[in-house]
């Protein structure tokens, strides 16, 4: 029985030539190294590569009479596969280091920085003057959905009850003030996973968090989804780019930090593309709409005011920044791919919200600066 027969070679690698008895010429020119070329019939050479329980391939189906080698065939197509992995992960690795020092000399020319302390961003504005009133992305975000209005709502709950009224602001405050700490944790953990396993090329600071037993638990159930969620990114092939990287841009007026970018090369170093992905650990009823949720403002108004409809909004404004950075570079007609929400759970799952690409491309064309100024 021939190796044509064993079922090692998947289709579609197969399609990449015909072997053994896919092969239709009745004769072929046989190529082996350290041989002269002969030709043979397609039984003979057929013969021949069963004797040595490899594969009869053709390499030269145009040729007169085809070219045909005697290989393992499987063997080729790993070996094919390796070097293609290979080939772009250098080329990767080249294309994130140019970009890291554009972005870094992009920072210099703009004096953009962030300051940990009182949570601002501090760059240059059009007039070429270093100011730090900014707003971030999330303050962007904000001009596009009416926000949660938690004492007129604590109010009415409380039907004009003062004392229940602020009993009612002082538990939301508090059940924020948990979620907030436990998120900070799960952030700082896969902030410092992801960057060691990625290259370690920064240090993660450790932000002041105070944790107990409970959201240590659930924690650490969503830090298990975010480490399973990275051996995904691993097998997309994706090159990391930063992680909360800070990003602005005069012309566009604002500023933010992304969870995290990616870059993805392909083997030539001609095609790239960014990624954009954002952890989450809000509870998954706040990613979906309520009878009560309205809809944002135009031009979104498609979308629903839920915390995922924010984040929907929010990725797309960093990807904007990345693209205006890198304009005038040799990188400035690099495309934003997509934008992923990436809730973790506490079952230690996960969930990806692609954001659609309609909205992508409609923050991508708009002027920010026209709803900044009203």
């Amino acid at each position: 029985m021939r190796r044509n027969s064993k079922p090692f070679v998947k289709r579609e690698e197969e399609a990449q030539h015909r072997i053994n008895d896919k092969i239709s010429a009745q004769e072929i020119r046989l190529v082996n190294e350290g041989e002269e070329p002969k030709v043979l019939t397609l039984a003979a050479a057929l013969e021949m590569a069963e004797a040595q329980d490899m594969d009869l391939v053709e390499i030269s189906p145009n040729a007169k009479p085809p070219v045909c080698k005697i290989m393992d065939y499987k063997k080729f197509l790993y070996n094919q596969k390796r070097k293609q992995k290979e080939l772009k992960a250098k080329q990767s690795k080249i294309v994130v280091k140019e970009i890291r020092e554009i972005l870094e000399s992009k920072r210099d020319e703009f004096n953009l920085t962030f300051t940990e302390e009182d949570h601002k961003y501090i760059m240059v504005n059009t007039d070429g003057e270093v100011v730090d009133t900014h707003p971030s992305v999330s303050k962007v975000t904000k001009l596009f959905y009416e926000e949660f209005d938690a004492e007129g709502i604590a109010y009415n709950k409380a039907k004009g009850n003062i004392q229940y009224m602020k009993e009612l602001l002082k538990e939301w405050s508090d059940s924020g003030d948990y979620a907030s700490n436990m998120g900070s944790r799960v952030h700082y953990h896969l902030e410092k996973e992801t960057i060691d396993r990625f290259g370690g090329f920064k240090e993660v600071r450790q932000p002041i968090f105070d944790c107990d037993l409970e959201q240590i638990t659930k924690g650490d159930s969503m830090i298990s989804a975010g480490k399973k969620y990275l051996k995904l990114c691993e097998s997309r092939n994706l090159a990391l780019l930063d992680t909360e990287a800070v990003l602005g841009h005069p012309a566009l007026g604002y500023t933010g930090q992304p969870d995290k970018v990616w870059v993805t090369v392909n083997a030539a170093g001609n095609e790239i593309g960014l990624l954009i992905t954002d952890w989450k650990t809000n509870k998954e009823k706040n990613f979906k709409p309520s009878k009560f949720t309205k809809n944002m403002y135009p031009p979104f108004h498609e979308y629903p005011s839920t915390a995922l409809g924010h984040y929907y909004l929010q990725l797309p404004l960093y990807g904007k920044l990345l693209v205006k950075m890198l304009e005038g570079t040799k990188y400035e007609n690099i495309k934003l791919l997509g934008c992923i929400v990436v809730l973790l759970k506490e079952n230690s799952e996960y969930e990806e919200f692609r954001v659609p690409k309609p909205l992508i491309n409609t923050i991508l064309d708009m002027d920010i600066r026209n709803y900044l100024e009203n």
